[in-house]
């Protein structure tokens, strides 16, 4: 499984669970597995893990940077994307913060409202700036 896509995996658990927020993520995952043949990568669950772990404080960075909207508003597809996008710029440190934010604008294309891609880009783009992650550089 490809970091796109075990992005997009712990996107889709991070979603479940704000439908079904008593199952823990180990069965949510055995769900997804068993409804659609899916195997957890190690860097879906740890990514979708410390999603969970935090979401507290991600939310709070979303809302401080959502200017003239309320988290109640964004559909629940677009806040996964944004929970999941701000946890690697956030927790993931080995990820660079343009990749965390390019794969949320890539996964806002694949899976909300064309509308909702420049906002998430925006939100993202501006948490980045201010989460003081230097870029690092390629090897």
């Amino acid at each position: 499984m490809t970091r796109n896509e075990s992005r997009e995996l712990a996107m889709m658990l991070v979603h479940e669970h704000s439908f079904q927020s008593d199952l823990t993520l180990d069965e949510l995952a055995r769900n997804a597995a068993d409804a659609r043949d899916i195997q957890m990568s190690e860097f879906a669950a740890a990514l979708a893990q410390t999603t969970l772990e935090h979401l507290l404080e991600i939310d709070a960075a979303i809302e401080k940077n959502l200017k003239g909207w309320q988290k109640s508003r964004l559909s629940r597809m677009v806040l996964a994307i944004l929970r999941v996008s701000v946890c690697e710029i956030l927790y993931m440190g080995d990820t660079p913060v343009s990749v965390a934010v390019n794969e949320g604008v890539g996964c806002a294309k694949k899976y909300a409202y064309d509308e909702d891609v420049n906002f998430v880009n925006g939100i993202l783009g501006t948490i980045a700036r201010g989460s003081g992650r230097e870029e690092k550089e390629p090897s």
